[in-house]
Formats: structure tokens, C-alpha cells, sequence
């Protein structure tokens, strides 16, 4: 269940019942592979994020006011829509 990222480490530890996450992951005792795989997958996501955040702020200042404002009224009313569907669905 660890690997598969399901819980955060508090929640694994907490439902586990160790007592500390030292004795936890001294219990799933990963391996240097698995480490680096690990390590190896989050800085992807790391840089995938910020070179998504580079573009989108590329893009943001080529824009005028106006584009920028209707883009965010876009989105708002996007965000709105998304939100009363889920509300709905509980």
C-alpha cells in the first residue's frame, strides 16, 4: 500500500500502528532501487509542474487585460458549473 501512494505516510503509520514513521519505514524496509525510483518519479512531477507553470506564464504575458479577464471569467464559470454538478451528486 505504501508504493502505491493510496495514504500519506501519517495516515499509513496511524493504521499500521507504529509508533513513529522511523520504525515504520524500518517495517517496509524499501529497498535502494525502490528509493530511487521514488525519488525519480516526484522530481518528474516536480518538473513537470514547473515547466507547465513557465508556459503558462508565457502565455499569460502575451495577453492583454482583456483576454486575460475573459480567460478568468471562462474559468470561474467553468469552476461554478463543476462545483453544482458535485454538489449535486452527493
Amino acid at each position: 500500500m505504501y508504493l502505491s501512494k493510496t495514504f500519506n505516510i501519517h495516515e499509513m503509520v496511524s493504521v499500521s500502528g507504529h509508533k513513529t514513521e522511523s520504525v515504520f519505514f524500518e517495517y517496509i524496509k524499501l529497498n535502494d532501487m525502490e528509493l530511487a525510483i521514488n525519488i525519480v518519479r516526484k522530481m518528474r512531477k516536480v518538473k513537470n509542474a514547473t515547466d507547465t507553470k513557465y508556459l503558462l506564464f508565457q502565455k499569460i504575458k502575451s495577453m492583454s487585460i482583456a483576454e486575460i479577464v475573459a480567460m478568468l471569467e471562462l474559468y470561474k464559470e467553468r469552476y461554478n458549473a463543476n462545483t453544482h454538478q458535485a454538489a449535486n451528486i452527493q
